[in-house]
């Protein structure tokens, strides 16, 4: 999951949980607030009537106690004698609801003090609140005042509560996804740049330039970035001119030295001298190679070696390059198995540096693979791309070491010679011929069963 979709869940999850926490709390809240608010105004309205029959228990009192409840009608009042019938009430009832009412004030804890409570009188319904107060005269109770009053003001309250919570919990999701969408793309944009430059410089590009008007923690690290790939690019120039200048140098001293020493070892005299004039043309001759190596890398990665390029038909021309190494597989006793694809593929490729890179694999391949091994040549068609495959079943290469068979001078064994196991420019000279070709080189291997190598090239129609 990309950073910005992570930014955005988490944000919006969070918000989320926010408001449904702060609108759960505020309709608990505002409910239970209400709710005893009701309650307290029910048992005062008791209280009250209760008081004022007390005070004066006469049948005018209880009248007017009735006439005043009738006004209410949302709730039923009834007034029940000590017995539990009915005395009077505001309205007809049922017996069988009447029943229920005396069965709860019955059930009450202590009838003399009143109670009051939150009834469910019908399931899935509106609760009541069902109050009672005990008329106490001379010490005995003469009758009881109930009520039973219906919440539904508080449903419709409810109701008005719910919406504005639901329109201010949308609007609140609608306005942190927009903040959201913003900040993430303020923030992962000059990120994503930041990762396609990266890519360059790793790549080996390093003229990127990328800046930024904010003066924050990103800006600094771009900044940072900037400012190591211009010292990666010093680094890499200062380098690259000192190998040119050195290879270039070397070329001089080298032809003298193979020229005197082939001089020496040709002339008739002292055994021994011919024997070190040889050693030494042979030493300056490879070293003669190994710098035309050199210079000819510097120019691949500098771009300054032109290619010349033409359609090429690859089956024919892989058996040509295969057939200047068969007095190396032949040496060693190697089988040698070209795969090609049925059909011609072709493709354009400058013929001598195309070559020149197949070579350094198929040598690299023969060095590595012990006598009577095998070598395989292939090609196949893979969407629109032309596969080369070269493989063996020789010593392998370890998995640690596949990302640096491409570095300048590495070998896999570090106790090679130059003359055993290579220059160690073989594989960076052909990885710079395949990707001046706009083409891709990818190795496998298996230590102890071999190594495979993959070069892909545009096709061409």
């Amino acid at each position: 999951m990309k950073l910005s979709s992570k930014l955005s869940f988490f944000i919006l999850a969070a918000t989320t949980a926010v408001i449904l926490v702060m609108g759960t709390s505020y309709y608990f809240i505002s409910k239970n607030f209400y709710q005893s608010q009701l309650e307290g105004e029910v048992k005062d309205r008791l209280q009250a009537h209760r008081d004022a029959i007390e005070s004066e228990p006469a049948e005018a009192t209880f009248e007017h106690v009735i006439l005043m409840e009738r006004r209410n009608i949302e709730n039923s009042f009834i007034i029940f004698n000590e017995d539990f019938t009915v005395q009077a009430e505001t309205g007809a009832i049922s017996e069988e609801d009447l029943e229920v009412y005396q069965s709860w004030i019955a059930a009450a804890e202590s009838s003399r003090h009143g109670g009051a409570g939150f009834v469910e009188t019908v399931e899935q319904h509106i609760p009541h609140i069902w109050a009672f107060e005990p008329i106490v005269v001379d010490g005995e109770i003469t009758a009881f005042l109930f009520i039973d009053q219906d919440t539904g003001e508080f449903e419709t309250i409810k109701q008005s509560l719910i919406m504005l919570i639901v329109i201010m919990s949308a609007a609140a999701l609608v306005f942190s996804g927009i903040m959201v969408i913003y900040y993430t793309n303020k923030i992962t944009s000059p990120l994503v740049k930041l990762r396609q430059t990266t890519k360059e410089i790793a790549s080996g590009n390093f003229n990127v330039e990328f800046s930024r008007r904010e003066r924050d923690e990103l800006s600094f690290l771009i900044e940072d970035i900037s400012s190591m790939a211009k010292q990666l690019k010093e680094y890499r120039d200062t380098k690259q001119s000192f190998l040119s200048n050195i290879s270039h140098d070397l070329r001089t001293p080298l032809t003298y030295i193979k020229a005197y020493s082939a001089f020496l070892k040709e002339r008739d005299g002292d055994q021994e001298v011919q024997e070190q004039s040889g050693i030494i043309y042979k030493e300056a001759e490879r070293m003669e190679k190994l710098v035309q190596d050199l210079f000819h890398l510097m120019k691949l990665e500098e771009g300054n070696e032109p290619l010349m390029c033409q359609r090429t038909d690859l089956s024919p021309f892989l058996s040509e390059v295969i057939s200047k190494v068969r007095f190396l597989t032949k040496e060693k006793n190697l089988t040698v198995t070209e795969n090609y694809h049925q059909e011609s593929i072709h493709v354009e490729l400058d013929a001598f540096q195309m070559e020149r890179a197949l070579l350094n694999l198929m040598e690299n391949c023969i060095r590595h693979t012990p006598e009577g091994g095998s070598l395989k040549i292939g090609t196949a068609l893979i969407n629109g791309q032309a596969m080369i495959e070269i493989s063996d079943n020789g010593e392998g290469i370890p998995q640690e070491a596949l990302l640096n068979i491409w570095d300048r001078f590495y070998r896999v064994d570090k106790a090679r010679n130059s003359e055993k196991g290579g220059s160690g420019l073989g594989l960076p000279i052909t990885k710079q011929i395949v990707k001046q070709h706009g083409g891709t080189i990818q190795v496998s291997s298996n230590p102890g069963k071999g190594t495979t190598f993959y070069i892909y090239l545009n096709a061409e129609s």
